[in-house]
């Protein structure tokens, strides 16, 4: 079929979709879209370049490419309603508009362009805060040892552990190195038959006399065992604020890693400007993490942090790493059995106030996520633990406490919980905790053998860790290997409770004068929960004898 009387006699009618490219060619639009696209894309890595030069502000990036993506809807908006020509610029006549179903047709278009250019050059990570890391995906792995202390006064040990721990803290910002803590000693690891399964290991040492500091750092590549990069910083202790962001930044550079304005800014944030106030919290976070390895001394390790952190407020008020550390101590003496749960509240206080003060620092959702999920908010700890993970993807403590958390709600989610655990284990390969935390992960799914092989690894690395043998030795009991229930239920400590749960291991093993002994200790211990008894299956041909009633007559006054 032929138009005829129309401006275009003798064209064959294709359709609306014909006349809508047409209209979008008559008018510039396609044109405009061409140019805009290649010529942003030039303009922002030329930028991107220029910001990484002059170390910009991290917004600076973000922003110009808002901008640009802003203006590319606004610039095929110009091209539709204007053209330019021999008498300037001008409305553009009607020519062969359809009306109000082109211009929805091109609006659309605008959207979609906008949509895509967006994703062009500010794409959005979606990946969730709980995704297991790949210990596979790049060769950029890396190991930091403890560093040296090699001062004469042992005192200083402190600063070496903490100087190790801020080099992680800021090399974990950098996304495309994956970096593995190690707490113990190369010796330790060899012994243990533990060595890190990385391309690269970082080491160094530390000398402190006065106000004068020695710091080394060498990066060794494993596979060929040559140094790839190796420093030393001799001078002030008020200049090792910006030691660092330099070795870190010299890090990256010496395993070929592009850093970008913001990743650079990430490196470089610092909590403080005042290196007593500094000192202080290395200190006090030091005393914390002391913790995890050796609890004993728990109150005087406390009290000994609280004066630390106390110190680095009254030097620098206002300090939020100082006000989450305050708030640690609050819910470890809870933790620990040392103080009132009324001290939750004021260390979910103290912890919402760090917030306040620096809602970008990890070890203030850290510290109430801690707070909540003692308080037994978990659905709200877990909100703040993710919080944590999303600054600080690498942080292998709350990684193990998510886990912890996830394992210990009602219902559990013992999926998830095996996710965070095994990325603990990845960032804290000898961290005990972190592979109880598996081995619940793994319990809690009744995968009892793989459970029983995390246990083991757990008292591998710390032969007293009593949650461990306590696990043990409640599956060993169901599965009626009775010997070596007893065996872990003996190492575990001598509260009541805990003394029951040994009484029912030495009964199933046919040990009736031992399992008596041992519920006497836990009933002169204040247990009195005597119906639990009555149910429980592994003492249930003992509180039926003459015994136990004799036993219970004398204590169930």
């Amino acid at each position: 079929m032929l138009l005829l009387g129309s401006g275009i006699a003798d064209e064959p009618e294709t359709g609306n979709n014909v006349n809508f490219i047409r209209e979008l060619r008559e008018r510039r639009v396609l044109t405009t879209a061409a140019i805009y696209v290649p010529v942003v894309w030039v303009v922002v890595e030329v930028l991107t370049f220029l910001f990484d030069k002059f170390s910009a502000p991290a917004w600076a990036d973000d922003l110009a490419a808002a901008a640009f993506v802003a203006g590319f809807p606004v610039a095929l908006l110009l091209s539709w309603i204007f053209e330019f020509g021999p008498d300037g610029l001008s409305r553009t006549p009607p020519g062969s508009k359809k009306g109000l179903a082109t211009l929805v047709c091109a609006v659309l278009m605008m959207a979609i362009g906008t949509a895509g250019l967006f994703s062009l050059i500010y794409p959005i990570n979606q990946t969730p805060v709980q995704t297991l890391v790949s210990s596979e995906s790049t060769s950029h792995t890396l190991a930091v040892f403890p560093f040296e202390n090699l001062s004469e006064d042992g005192q200083n040990v402190y600063f070496a552990k903490g100087l190790s721990a801020e080099l992680i803290s800021r090399l974990s910002r950098i996304n495309d190195l994956r970096v593995t803590s190690v707490t113990l000693s190369k010796q330790e690891l060899v012994a243990l038959g533990r060595e890190p399964d990385v391309a690269y290991t970082l080491e160094g040492t530390v000398r402190i006399a006065g106000d004068r500091a020695r710091i080394s750092a060498v990066l060794f590549d494993r596979a060929s065992g040559f140094t790839l990069w190796s420093d030393t910083f001799d001078g002030e202790l008020k200049d090792v604020l910006g030691l660092q962001e330099k070795t870190a930044l010299q890090i990256a550079q010496a395993l070929n890693i592009e850093l970008s304005p913001t990743q650079r800014a990430q490196v470089a944030r610092r909590d403080t400007q005042s290196v007593q106030a500094y000192d202080d919290n290395l200190r006090g976070w030091a005393l914390i993490e002391s913790l995890h390895v050796n609890p004993r001394n728990a109150q005087a390790t406390f009290d000994a942090a609280q004066r630390h952190f106390q110190s680095a407020l009254a030097t620098e008020p206002g300090n939020a790493k100082a006000t989450a550390g305050m708030a640690m101590v609050n819910t470890g003496t809870v933790i620990f059995g040392l103080g009132n749960p009324e001290l939750l509240e004021r260390a979910q206080a103290l912890a919402l106030e760090a917030i306040e003060l620096d809602n970008g620092l990890a070890e203030s959702h850290f510290a109430l996520a801690s707070a909540l999920s003692t308080s037994g908010n978990f659905e709200q700890a877990i909100a703040q633990y993710q919080t944590t993970l999303e600054l600080d993807p690498q942080n292998g403590y709350a990684w193990c406490e998510l886990s912890g958390t996830l394992s210990s709600m009602r219902p559990s989610d013992p999926i998830e919980a095996e996710l965070a655990a095994r990325n603990a284990v990845l960032y804290r390969p000898v961290y005990p905790i972190a592979h109880y935390a598996l081995g619940k992960a793994l319990q809690l799914q009744g995968r009892l053998d793989e459970a029983i092989e995390a246990y083991q690894q757990s008292l591998e690395l710390s032969p007293s860790l009593s949650i461990s043998h306590q696990a043990l030795g409640a599956i060993y009991l169901d599965r009626g290997a009775y010997a070596q229930a007893v065996s872990h239920w003996e190492k575990t400590p001598t509260a009541p409770r805990l003394l029951v749960n040994l009484g029912a291991a030495y009964e199933a093993a046919g040990d009736r004068a031992q399992a008596l002994a041992t519920l006497e200790r836990a009933f002169a211990g204040g247990y009195a929960d005597f119906d639990a008894l009555a149910r429980n299956e592994h003492l249930a041909s003992l509180v039926d004898s003459a015994e136990y009633r004799e036993l219970l007559q004398r204590h169930a006054q």
